[in-house]
């Protein structure tokens, strides 16, 4: 026959097991008709109190527990999930004076040692929390949460290679630890190994399957492996089993958006949209692909929605910021990114926009500092390092505005700056001394090329062997301007093994052009076009006898394509009327806009049969050679036209390369240019007149257009 103790143990054994199964319900009315029989009965007051706990009855849960205190067996116990209860209600004080009253008790409990950490993690107080986790691990050196737990403290700490340390040996003791493989994963994000983030993140996706934000994040890890193929077809497969996951269309769209694949990321990204209007994330990332091509006016009105939507998002405000200074509105500009700094003053994208901005407004002082700043907070943010190039280049600081182009060999992936693989070993670096045999190679393009070898005279004082590796297009202009030196056809890597030194062409300024009056060394006219072939040009075209003036008004492959090129209507007024003969110098298929200007306008554009401006570079060079003056905006033509020392009239934007300096009207690189500014962003109307005026003046013309 069952007694009554035998009797309640098993009751007792069943509220339990119906807890642990979560069915409360049933417990608690259980619980009821027990204590109803046992009214005194702190046990049963306990599990009273965990039913209430599973129910979100927190507050009288506490209750429950406080009145179970004065049972000393259960004192321990009901410390501890008085303490719980406060953590959980953010009473983080109160918490901790309970784990301790608990921890009195059992001093060397490796769980309440833990849950102090927690609560300390949670307040931000990281250093008494990684205290506690160690006592836990000293208590209990097998206790894979208190490891796991501090590695995640470490992690917010941006230690990463600390917790990804403690995260394996985690994964020692306890090889599908979820927690500590993802964790790990995401340090290993951190800190640029996208390999072995990969690889966990896969393991983190085994072990949860049915995890969409692991699948997320094996996609952002092959992405920033480069394998943007496989990103996107995982990222495609979600999307077609859950088509309302937006994460996915966001991350997509961010994909194509660093691809430059503007139309798709802005197709993409009106999908996210139409499955959550108000994620001020999409509305960003579509504003972003928007301004990436070229619309900044449609990119500012979905920034100023999306900050509707979340006024304090500092992200969104720099890329307002930096929309309206691609506009021109430089004070709303540095008013918005000045905001941005203001909300979240260690955000340094907001620092290093600010310094772009006052590089193009003048503030060259104040771009140094905002571009320390931001390097300052971000190491990482090697861009911030590079642009103080230029507005050390504008004040005429050229020794340091070298050292900081230097850092144009480091590249930002996420958190972590990595080196671009150089061609060559990077030994035996060419540090401006005497030596027997010297390779160059390039590294840019081609107006850099042009511009670089500039300075080839004086390297050849310097060396008995020069070796140079350029653009196959540049190489028979090279071998006629200088006869005495090999040229190579670049490519990756250079297999040459026989020479003292190297060094890449773009790092020559730094070497011999640390102030003003070292520009003056540059040699007039150091590239010579084919005599033969500039005389057979000038037969050809019929150019005897004639003012001829070779044009070019637009740069293609520019970034600002915009700001640095006219239309070729616009270029036209400056002509009208006046007695030239204008020949085509423009590269890219330009024949359509040709005809349609000579139809509208009258004026006619010869164009050279023999030469392809994009191709022939030394066709290009002879027919440049073949005009009298040179008029073009800023592109490959002006270098080109500068280096054969040619009168060359160049056109600039009020935002120019820091090639062309601020405020003057030649060119320290090219001796035979002079230059034409605008006034205000984007204002090309005060320069055809101006242009005009002194073209007549030039050539002695008549004006019959005004006549």
């Amino acid at each position: 026959m069952t007694n009554f103790k035998d009797s309640y143990t098993k009751d007792l054994k069943f509220v339990s097991s119906l807890i642990r199964r979560r069915d409360f319900i049933k417990a608690k009315v259980l619980i009821d008709k027990l204590i109803e029989k046992n009214p005194n009965n702190k046990q049963l007051q306990m599990l009273y109190g965990d039913c209430l706990v599973g129910m979100g009855e927190l507050g009288l849960a506490r209750g429950c527990f406080y009145d179970c205190l004065s049972e000393l067996e259960l004192r321990a116990k009901c410390y501890t999930k008085i303490a719980w209860i406060s953590e959980k209600l953010g009473e983080f004080s109160q918490a901790l004076i309970y784990y301790k009253k608990a921890l009195q008790i059992n001093p060397k409990n490796s769980s309440i040692l833990n849950s102090m950490g927690n609560v300390h993690r949670k307040n931000n107080s990281y250093s008494e929390a990684i205290r506690c986790y160690n006592e836990a691990i000293e208590a209990e050196p097998k206790n894979t949460i208190a490891r796991t737990n501090k590695g995640l403290v470490k992690h917010i700490q941006g230690d990463f290679p600390g917790s990804i340390e403690i995260f394996k040996q985690v994964l020692i003791m306890d090889k599908n630890n979820f927690p500590a493989i993802k964790a790990l994963a995401d340090g290993y994000m951190k800190i640029g190994q996208f390999e072995n983030a990969f690889s966990y993140f896969e393991k983190a996706q085994v072990l949860a399957p049915g995890n969409l934000n692991i699948t997320i994040q094996i996609a952002e890890a092959a992405k920033r492996l480069r394998k943007h193929k496989l990103a996107i077809n995982l990222l495609n497969k979600l999307i077609k089993k859950n088509p309302d996951f937006t994460p996915a269309y966001i991350r997509l769209s961010e994909i194509y958006r660093e691809q430059k694949n503007f139309s798709l990321c802005i197709e993409i990204s009106e999908k996210a949209l139409n499955l959550d209007p108000k994620s001020e994330a999409t509305i960003n990332n579509l504003a972003v692909a928007y301004s990436g091509n070229g619309d900044h006016h449609k990119a500012i009105s979905l920034y100023n929605k999306a900050i509707k939507l979340s006024p304090k998002n500092h992200k969104i405000l720099t890329n307002l910021g930096m929309a309206y200074a691609f506009t021109g509105q430089y004070m709303k500009a540095i008013s918005v990114l000045e905001q941005a700094i203001k909300i979240e003053e260690y955000y340094s994208e907001a620092h290093y926009g600010l310094g772009k901005v006052y590089v193009e407004t003048g503030f060259y002082e104040k771009s140094i500092k905002s571009f320390k700043t931001a390097h300052k907070l971000k190491p990482s943010n090697i861009e911030a390092v590079k642009y103080m190039a230029h507005p050390l280049m504008y004040s005429y600081k050229f020794k340091h505005a070298w050292e900081q182009y230097e850092y144009r060999w480091l590249v930002m992936e996420g958190e972590v700056s990595r080196e671009k693989k150089w061609p060559l070993p990077k030994t035996k670096i060419w540090s401006r001394e005497k030596c027997d045999r010297l390779l160059l190679w390039r590294e840019q393009g081609i107006g850099d090329d042009i511009l670089a070898l500039g300075l080839i005279p004086e390297v050849q004082n310097r060396v008995k062997k020069l070796m140079i590796y350029s653009n196959k297009k540049l190489i028979p202009l090279c071998k006629r301007s200088f006869p005495e030196i090999t040229f190579k056809e670049y490519a990756k890597p250079i297999g040459e093994k026989n020479y003292s030194f190297h060094l890449p062409m773009g790092s020559l300024p730094r070497l011999f052009r640390q102030t003003e009056d070292d520009f003056k060394k540059t040699k007039k006219g150091y590239l010579k076009a084919d005599p033969e072939r500039v005389s057979a040009i000038r037969a050809e075209l019929g150019l005897e006898g004639k003012k001829v003036i070779g044009i070019s008004w637009k740069s293609i492959k520019s970034l600002n394509t915009l700001k640095k090129s006219l239309t070729l209507l616009e270029f036209g007024k400056i002509f009208q009327g006046l007695d030239v003969t204008l020949i085509n110098l423009q590269y890219g298929d330009v024949d359509k806009e040709i005809r349609e200007f000579e139809e509208q306008t009258g004026i006619k554009i010869i164009q050279c049969g023999s030469v392809d401006n994009r191709e022939d570079l030394d066709g290009l060079a002879a027919l440049i050679e073949a005009c009298d003056l040179v008029v073009s905006t800023s592109n490959v033509t002006v270098h080109l036209a500068g280096a054969l020392g040619k009168d060359t009239w160049v056109l600039l934007p009020f935002v120019t390369n820091f090639w062309w300096l601020r405020d003057r009207e030649d060119s320290i690189w090219y001796p035979s240019l002079k230059i034409f500014r605008q006034k205000k962003f984007q204002d090309w109307n005060s320069i055809p007149g101006l242009l005009r005026s002194t073209l007549i003046k030039k050539f002695g013309l008549v004006d019959e257009y005004i006549s």
